[in-house]
Order: structure tokens, then sequence, then C-alpha cells
């Protein structure tokens, strides 16, 4: 917007005015400073996120690793109690422990030995279970005849009992008649975990 004012210096000169011109400046303009970011505060920032970056990245590898360490210690766990549960049943029904391995009363499953129960029930039916390890598994071969059932002709069961089997050993006492056992279960992964169980067995007295 402009404002033109006429001045005049008398009556003579009132045939030739002179304007003079003035430009009204809005009151409420303002400066804006366009300076951008300094090279030193982007490397700080830089810094700042990097080290974020980096505390919540350990972070997150710690909560991994115990999650990780959590499966395979509850996996081993359960290997070694399947392992304990299974063949203390077994031994409490045995009538004769057979231990094969080089001095028949020490035994380590993990190189070649093995485990023999057997007993015969109130109905003439032999049952021979022979434990060993196989490619790390605990396995169970579970054999039962009777002369009146099949021809007498033995029904074989082979079952696997636990997994990841780093240790099968034990003796048996053939004076106290006790079954002493030690099963280990390493299971294998991130965080690898070990469980270890040691057990006895005696036959129930009945047998």
């Amino acid at each position: 917007m402009f404002w033109r004012i006429i001045k005049y210096k008398s009556e003579k000169d009132s045939c030739k005015p002179r304007v003079i011109t003035y430009e009204k400046k809005p009151k409420n303009m303002k400066k804006y400073n366009q300076k951008g970011f300094t090279l030193l505060e982007i490397l700080i920032a830089l810094a700042i996120t990097a080290i974020i970056g980096l505390a919540t990245g350990r972070v997150v590898i710690q909560v991994m690793a115990v999650n990780a360490g959590s499966i395979t210690r509850e996996t081993a766990i359960k290997q070694v109690e399947s392992a304990v549960q299974i063949i203390s049943r077994d031994a409490k029904q045995t009538q004769v422990f057979t231990v094969h391995s080089s001095d028949n009363i020490n035994f380590n499953l993990s190189v070649g030995d093995n485990l023999v129960l057997t007993w015969t029930a109130w109905d003439n039916t032999q049952t021979t279970i022979k434990y060993y390890i196989q490619n790390g598994h605990l396995t169970k071969n579970l054999s039962t005849s009777n002369l009146t059932v099949n021809g007498g002709n033995p029904v074989v069961t082979v079952t696997q009992i636990a997994s990841n089997i780093s240790k099968a050993s034990g003796s048996w006492d053939t004076t106290n008649r006790v079954l002493s056992f030690t099963v280990a279960s390493t299971v294998p992964g991130y965080k690898p975990s070990t469980e270890t169980r040691t057990f006895q067995i005696a036959p129930s007295p009945a047998q």
C-alpha cells in the first residue's frame, strides 16, 4: 500500500506538485532464521542414536538367551524325568537283572552295554526289556511271550523313551538287589542345557 502526500511551496507552485511516496510496511513482519543443523550437531545425534540402538540390541539378545536357556533346560528335564519314571516302573517288577558289560555289574549304555530286565507274570507271560542307546536316544526293546498266546511267539515293541542322552550308566548290586542308575540329557541350541538324575530302584518284595 502506498501513501502519496502532495506539498506545495507556494501558490505559484501549486501547479507543480511535489509527490513524496512512502511505503507502509506490515507491523508484524518477522525475519525468519534460515540456519540449518551444523555437522557437529548431526554427529552428536548419530552418536546418541547408535548408543541407544546398541543398548536396545543387548537387551534383546539377553532376553533371547534367557528364553532359549529356559526352553532347552525344560526339554532336558522332561527327557531325564521320562527315563527315570519308565525305568523305575520296570525295575520294580523285575525278577532277573542281567547286565551285558565287561564285568556284568557296572554298565554304560553310551558305549554299547545293555541292561536287561526279565520277569514272569501270574499268567505265565514272560516279559524281557532291554535298554540301550541308539543315536543318542535311550531305547526300550520290549518283548512279551506266552505259550498259550500266538503260539508262544514273542511280540516285540521298540520305543524311544528319552532323547539327547549324553550319559546312561549305573550298576547292579547283586547282594542287596539294588539297581543304581544315572541318566543325563544334553539339549543343544543357542544356549545348551544339561540335566542329570541319579536314582536307585529295588524290586518289589513280592518279586
